[in-house]
């Protein structure tokens, strides 16, 4: 393993912006093989669950074979158990390298030479060094938020765009992208909140990605509402016709008309079984409109006289999204999803 680690290079962060060269050295064999004993534990613990979960899941069935028989009950359950082991989003997580190929070249005027040394490191697919160097990114960012972000300094831009990455990607978890994320924003400016959303923008090709990282960032302070605004005003844009794309994307805001224009938009798709070339398919489409609707509904609350569009687009998700899908688990999702956003904003109807 020693050998191994001799092969890459160290990882510099931001060198040119602090008087001592930060380096990201990789552990001892020894530290290596405990975090592998580790991971080997939580692995075995996974599986047992997951076996206690199976067994569990086939006396389910059993029960189920007890019962009689009819179509309509068959129908039903078939349908329940869709939506009880499914996730509530159609879309997959996103892969780290692909995120942090992107991010290198949008970010190529920042001191970002440890993103190219981290790809290299993701692309090894050797998880206990992935695990180790990650974390080493993870503790220099946390040093750098306790001696204080400079002003105007290229950390704040490359850090929140590698955090948030970190907060939408499969591998390798980092559970504190999220309060890291909005740490680095603090002091942040208009101009560095822009740099950050318009490469994170670019990096994610889904719309809900987009809006789990504007969940995570999402703060009372104005660069944290500022950032999950234009990422959700860019998850719009996406979902929305080509038309509107481009002055949603300028404004860098959600209205609520032009949410009302997207479902629309997008049902009107669904019905007709259309697929507009985007990356993301149908069932996507519809499953991330409803993230976009929630969110711009929880906005329009706090904002005098927004009740009436609120309320015509509470009325345009109480219609069918597409008629041929009716009996898939996902038109299934896409339905629950809307009746709870009626149900969570009653009051505004």
């Amino acid at each position: 393993m020693a050998d191994d680690c001799d092969e890459f290079p160290p990882i510099i962060v931001n060198s040119t912006l602090r008087e001592s060269v930060l380096q990201f050295s990789m552990p001892s064999a020894e530290v290596l093989a405990s975090q592998r004993a580790r991971d080997e534990e939580c692995e075995e613990e996974l599986r047992q669950l997951r076996l206690q979960y199976e067994k569990q899941e086939a006396t389910v069935r059993l029960v189920g074979c007890d019962s009689s028989g009819s179509e309509s009950e068959a129908s039903l359950t078939a349908a329940v158990d869709a939506l009880r082991v499914t996730s509530g989003s159609t879309t997959p997580e996103p892969d780290a390298a692909q995120i942090i190929a992107k991010l290198a070249n949008e970010l190529i005027e920042y001191d970002t030479i440890f993103l190219p040394q981290y790809l290299e490191v993701l692309l090894t697919k050797k998880q206990d060094i992935i695990c180790s160097v990650t974390n080493e990114i993870v503790s220099t960012i946390e040093g750098v938020i306790l001696e204080g972000v400079s002003e105007g300094g290229s950390e704040v831009v490359v850090a929140g765009c590698w955090l948030a990455a970190a907060a939408v990607w499969r591998a390798p978890r980092v559970s504190s992208a999220g309060a890291l994320l909005r740490a680095v924003l603090r002091g942040a400016s208009d101009h560095q909140v822009t740099a950050i959303g318009a490469a994170v923008a670019r990096s994610l090709s889904s719309p809900a990605w987009l809006v789990r990282v504007g969940d995570a960032v999402l703060g009372p302070l104005r660069p944290q509402r500022l950032l999950a605004e234009r990422l959700l005003a860019c998850a719009l844009a996406r979902l929305s016709p080509p038309p509107a794309r481009l002055d949603i994307e300028r404004r860098g805001v959600v209205s609520l008309r032009d949410v009302i224009a997207c479902v629309r938009d997008v049902w009107r798709r669904s019905a007709a079984g259309a697929d507009d070339g985007g990356e993301e398919t149908p069932d996507e489409a519809r499953q991330a409109a409803l993230l976009v609707a929630g969110r711009a509904l929880a906005a329009a609350e706090c904002q005098p006289g927004s009740a009436d569009d609120a309320r015509a687009l509470l009325a345009v998700l109480a219609l069918p999204p597409a008629h041929h899908h009716r009996n898939t688990p996902e038109h299934l999702k896409v339905l629950v999803g809307a009746s709870k956003l009626q149900i969570l904003f009653s009051q505004l109807q």
